[in-house]
């Protein structure tokens, strides 16, 4: 069973691994929805995870809307893990499964349509057509002159025959040049043409065209209007945002199966240790907001949980004898079992995440993610504490959206919450700094995020 866990491991960290929320913290929870259509693989090698996903929220956001109740869209996604880590799983193999089924609704409200009709009727849209026509109007004077520089030349060809025919073609050819690049290819190919009888003609077109192609040159360095359309794009940016709003709905459920440990039992120490089957459901309620390259995401969620992350957990080594004659068998059997008072408890929890992109260069970015994560409102405090965590994620992403890397550090128990709990000889009350948890995200490639920026494009020149 190891192997074939490590497997899956080993095959999940070949694809392009994608989950469908930006956000990561030490517990894998976030609440901003990665607009991803169609299926997705991520795994945590952390806590030994794999997850598939899929949704179809990224056509909710491309379709124009700013009506509530319209744009709906629609997901799911199934994870399952090693509750122990990997740790656990490479020096003992022993697991201690955990799966869960989520599922979630919503629709997008937003500016989109505004935005584009602005955007058309833009200065940087005017200047860049004005750069264009005076292009083309350019481009057009050029090639004239090009013609007429083929008709003198054609003087030097004598033949009659061959000087209409050669002209024709090549007027032909300049004619059917639909931009400058492509008039340039028949210029260059102009040049290269051979033979004695059109040596004459040649060396005369590359002496008259030279002249016209630094006239040429010369006026189309006049027409470019870049720094004017930076600065025109630039206000554009700073002045016009994306507007999204995006409540949604989510539930599903979650199965445990570990190995409660009692204490040592009398009768056999084998039954120091009792299988639980643990089985809890979830419905929450979340929304998603962003305003230009800020984001925002909160989710609040009833649970019909338990207090499983309050145990602690130790690796047992069960060892049986048999004995026959003078020799002995000893065979061992890997148990990791969890200590503590179980109980099954009902709270909410309630996760905020604000999101905002810095830009490091013309491609490069950086995204930045403050968020907190609480569990609030515990119907039985003595088993279950409130517990707030805080913490920070840093996502760098490179040329076209490509994920580079990320990381989080986060404070998970800002109050010792948990610590406080224990009787007072096994506290171990530490300072925040001293317990800061940090991880290497590597659950998602950030490839198909923003998408979700949805910048606008500077015309093609």
């Amino acid at each position: 069973m190891k192997k074939i866990y490590l497997a899956l491991l080993i095959c999940a960290v070949t694809q392009i691994s994608r989950a469908q929320f930006v956000t990561q913290s030490a517990s894998g929870k976030g609440t901003v929805i990665l607009p991803l259509n169609g299926v997705s693989l991520g795994f945590d090698i952390g806590k030994t995870e794999i997850a598939v996903g899929a949704n179809n929220y990224s056509k909710a956001l491309i379709k124009n809307n700013d009506q509530l109740f319209k744009n709906w869209f629609f997901g799911g996604n199934l994870s399952v893990k090693n509750s122990s880590g990997i740790g656990n799983l490479v020096k003992s193999g022993d697991l201690v499964p955990e799966g869960n089924l989520l599922g979630f609704m919503g629709f997008n409200i937003n500016n989109h349509q505004r935005l584009i009709d602005e955007w058309k009727a833009s200065s940087v849209n005017k200047l860049a057509y004005l750069q264009q026509d005076r292009r083309k109007k350019l481009v057009k004077k050029y090639a004239q002159a090009i013609i007429d520089i083929i008709e003198t030349s054609g003087d030097e060809i004598n033949d009659v025959d061959f000087r209409t025919a050669t002209l024709a073609k090549w007027i032909k050819k300049v004619n059917a040049a639909k931009d400058g690049y492509a008039l340039s290819r028949v210029i260059l190919d102009l040049k290269k043409e051979g033979g004695a009888k059109l040596e004459p003609f040649v060396a005369m077109s590359k002496d008259l065209q030279t002249i016209k192609e630094k006239e040429y040159q010369a006026s189309l360095a006049k027409t470019d209007m870049t720094k004017e359309m930076d600065a025109a794009f630039s206000e554009f940016t700073a002045t016009h945002h994306i507007l999204r709003l995006t409540p949604f709905i989510f539930g599903g459920l979650e199965a445990r199966s570990f190995s409660l440990y009692s204490g040592p039992s009398t009768v056999s120490l084998a039954k120091s240790f009792e299988d639980k089957l643990y089985r809890n459901n979830q419905v929450g309620i979340g929304i998603n907001g962003q305003v230009g390259s800020f984001w925002v995401g909160i989710t609040y969620a009833w649970i019909d949980g338990d207090n499983f992350s309050g145990l602690s957990s130790k690796e047992y080594t069960l060892q049986t004898k048999d004995t026959l004659h003078n020799q002995t068998l000893i065979a061992e059997k890997k148990i990791t079992g969890y200590s503590g008072k179980y109980a099954r408890v009902k709270s909410n929890q309630l996760n905020i995440d604000l999101v905002k992109e810095f830009r490091l260069g013309d491609t490069s970015r950086l995204i930045t993610n403050v968020y907190y994560r609480g569990t609030i409102a515990s119907r039985d405090t003595t088993a279950l504490k409130n517990i707030s965590g805080i913490g920070l994620g840093l996502y760098f992403l490179g040329n076209k959206g490509k994920f580079l890397g990320g990381l989080y550090v986060e404070l998970p128990d800002i109050g010792n919450q948990a610590e406080k709990a224990k009787p007072i000889a096994d506290q171990n009350i530490r300072p925040p700094l001293r317990r800061l948890t940090f991880g290497v995200v590597t659950k998602f490639s950030l490839s198909s995020i923003f998408g979700f920026t949805d910048r606008p494009k500077k015309p093609e020149e």
